[in-house]
């Protein structure tokens, strides 16, 4: 990654870019301008959302210029190829808009600030984040909603293999991760997570373990539904979460339930439909 510590110019100025957002973007073709935000649809995003923008360009041998503030645009023209870097400053920090950049595949990495608290709905939609995604603790609110299919924040990034969740979110949003099918391995779910809306880790077929919070009190239709790797979930509510029948739809078979001491999930293993008692899951006791 590049790292920039904030330069005092004469006037005696600095700008610390480490409270903007930070972009990495892969750039394989320099005959066009590249696309930095989803344009597509006014309606969807508008750079009038944009304060301010800075420009990193690697000179080709791994050396990075110091940002150079530009004026906002859905486009800029990049002088080589390979990994630059965008500082980019929202109108309001606390937010990163919804579908902002949508469907930007070359967008490889992202740093989220700390002033950032909620992600908009399909904010990172079909990008091409690399690797693991890390969600600081300041983040609480992942938003999503639901079309034909759940759209959430980072729905669609086939190239995210790991996700780390920050301790203060609170709501996990319609189809926020729904077709990260390269997620791999264990997700934990903090424990300040009282809601997993609708598909919100539809579709991610390689997750084999869940670690879910005790605060969670609703998991909605389809939330790991699909999840065909998935043969385990730890979970420290003492008090079964609200779940729909298709909460866990497509699940691999004879997986473990682990629970806490004298809780009561029940109503997680009904046999018909598509609870986990239909897939021939078991419950087991946490002893600590």
């Amino acid at each position: 990654d590049a790292e920039f510590k904030p330069q005092t110019p004469d006037n005696g100025s600095t700008t610390d870019y480490s409270n903007w957002l930070k972009l990495t973007y892969s750039i394989t073709d320099v005959s066009q301008p590249a696309d930095l935000f989803y344009s597509e649809n006014e309606t969807a995003f508008n750079i009038t959302s944009v304060e301010s923008m800075a420009i990193s360009e690697n000179n080709g041998d791994g050396v990075f210029s110091e940002p150079v503030v530009v004026l906002p645009s859905y486009q800029y023209s990049f002088s080589k190829t390979g990994e630059h870097v965008v500082y980019v400053k929202f109108t309001d920090m606390t937010k990163i808009p919804a579908f902002a950049f949508m469907e930007k595949s070359s967008i490889s990495k992202i740093e989220i600030p700390e002033s950032i608290v909620t992600i908009g709905a399909g904010a990172f939609l079909l990008t091409g984040i690399q690797g693991t995604l890390i969600i600081p603790d300041n983040v609480e609110y992942l938003e999503g909603y639901e079309n034909v299919e759940p759209i959430g924040a980072f729905a669609g990034c086939h190239n995210i293999t790991n996700v780390v969740l920050g301790n203060n979110i609170k709501v996990i949003g319609n189809g926020t991760f729904c077709y990260c099918d390269n997620i791999s391995g264990e997700v934990i779910i903090p424990d300040k997570v009282t809601d997993i809306k609708y598909g919100a880790f539809a579709v991610c077929s390689k997750i084999t373990s869940l670690v879910i919070g005790k605060m969670v009190t609703n998991i909605e239709e389809a939330a790991f539904a699909d999840m065909k790797s998935l043969n385990s979930i730890k979970i420290f509510s003492e008090t079964a979460p609200n779940i729909n029948q298709n909460t866990f739809m497509g699940v691999k078979t004879n997986g473990i339930l682990m629970i806490p001491k004298n809780a009561d999930y029940t109503t997680w293993m009904q046999k018909d439909e598509k609870y986990l008692g239909y897939y021939n899951w078991t419950i087991q006791e946490m002893t600590e």
